[in-house]
């Protein structure tokens, strides 16, 4: 009897449901924990009561499913009554997992044990839902994700970094990562992550992206993004690295330094005065011609200045109304600069300089504006009106010479017009000499 007791105290504190069945499979002893776990009712069970009335009562709750009762019924109590031991895992509706422990007892009938193990489940679940989503980033991440130990031995590859080195996860599995490195640094590497893992201070460790070389399967080098960073998993030091293939990157910005260059070289060769803002209005470039139009002093102007700065930098050189405050000046040339629209015009500066601006915006924002000095055209203009008018009142003067000269002439031509056509006519008798009547036939001839 005392026996009897501490068995019945032992089942009421262990944390398992637990219940025995006789050689007639009824009901010899059960635990409140069975009865909870099983939510049956306080008042269902009973010693002596035959397995089928349990297992009736679970199917008509739903606890096997839907379908026809009977038949699940009785496909549930076949199950029961074959022979030996059994371990399952099973769900109630409510979500509840439980492990099912059935051993056979000695002279028949068995011991089951039904552990709750609802919340190791959904540990479980979530550890793997956490890994699923973990492997799902490393998946589809763009950059090249790749793990490796204390000893340099590659532990993860992701598809990126399958793509951007060429070799597949299997190939490089347990190697030492070195082998994606092109010399010296795969010589030094081992010696770089020993010293790391004594104590010393990384180079590239914890300190964002470094540019470094990669070298591909097939030999091949390449600009390469790596950053690297270190965890602690389970007291075992892992290193994470991010890489990027920036070949393309290192392509386009060469293309541009060459374009720049390009574009400076162009500038500075420009006879007229030439400068370039950005999107937002920060100076891009400039030439000689245009610091010298505007009186900058030497030096004053830096690329990346913004255009209030750049503006306030001037002289005393200023196009428009000479004696506004300078402070307008500066302001209504900014408020201009908004207008991102093309223009040109001819301006007149009050040192006397006579320019062409032309405003042309960039595709990018921005805008470029060159400085035509044509003082010099304006000055070649003005002297040939000046030469034009002079020319002309000499004209107008030559005529008036002209005119008086011929009325001056005419006038004692015609007396001789008249007297030598009298002698020629003989009209007061003839001359007498025929060489005298040829000089005044030619004397006549002459004054018409």
């Amino acid at each position: 009897e005392e026996s009897s007791r501490m068995l019945r105290a032992t089942l009421g504190h262990i944390a398992q449901g637990l219940v025995v069945f006789d050689d007639d499979l009824k009901v010899l002893d059960f635990n409140e924990h069975y009865r909870n776990i099983l939510r049956l009712p306080r008042d269902f069970l009973r010693r002596g009561m035959p397995l089928q009335e349990v297992i009736r009562y679970r199917v008509e709750r739903g606890d096997f499913g839907e379908g026809d009762v009977e038949e699940i019924y009785q496909r549930r109590v076949i199950q029961a009554m074959r022979p030996g031991a059994r371990t399952d895992e099973r769900a109630l509706a409510d979500g509840m997992v439980y492990l099912f422990h059935r051993v056979p007892r000695e002279g028949g009938g068995y011991v089951t044990t039904y552990t709750n193990v609802t919340d190791r489940k959904l540990t479980e679940r979530l550890l793997r839902e956490h890994e699923e989503y973990q492997a799902g980033i490393l998946r589809n991440a763009s950059d090249g994700i790749i793990t490796i130990d204390q000893q340099g031995r590659i532990e993860t590859f992701n598809p990126s970094a399958e793509q951007v080195f060429g070799y597949a996860y299997d190939e490089v599995r347990g190697r030492n990562v070195s082998l994606l490195m092109p010399e010296p640094d795969k010589s030094l590497h081992d010696s770089y992550l020993a010293a790391y893992n004594a104590g010393g201070m990384g180079k590239i460790i914890g300190v964002g992206p470094r540019e470094v070389m990669g070298r591909r399967k097939d030999g091949s080098t390449f600009p390469l993004s790596l950053a690297v960073s270190v965890m602690d998993v389970n007291g075992q030091r892992k290193f994470i690295g991010v890489t990027r293939d920036i070949t393309l990157q290192k392509q386009v910005e060469r293309q541009a330094a060459q374009k720049s260059l390009v574009l400076e070289s162009t500038i500075q060769t420009m006879a007229q005065g030439c400068v370039v803002f950005d999107a937002d209005l920060r100076l891009v470039a400039f030439n000689e011609p245009y610091e010298k139009m505007f009186c900058y002093p030497p030096h004053a102007l830096q690329v990346g200045m913004p255009l209030a700065e750049v503006v306030s930098l001037r002289g005393t050189v200023w196009s428009g109304t000479s004696d506004a405050p300078r402070a307008d000046k500066i302001k209504r040339h900014i408020d201009r600069a908004q207008y991102n629209v093309e223009r040109e015009s001819e301006r007149r500066l009050n040192n006397g300089t006579v320019y062409i601006y032309h405003r042309k915006p960039l595709a990018d924002g921005g805008f470029i504006s060159t400085y035509t000095d044509i003082t010099a055209r304006k000055e070649m203009e003005n002297d040939i009106r000046q030469s034009l008018k002079a020319a002309e009142i000499a004209s107008l003067s030559k005529s008036e010479f002209l005119a008086n000269m011929s009325h001056e002439l005419r006038t004692p031509l015609n007396a001789i017009i008249g007297f030598s056509e009298i002698i020629k006519g003989g009209r007061f008798g003839p001359i007498g000499n025929k060489r005298y009547e040829e000089y005044m036939d030619d004397i006549y001839k002459s004054g018409q």
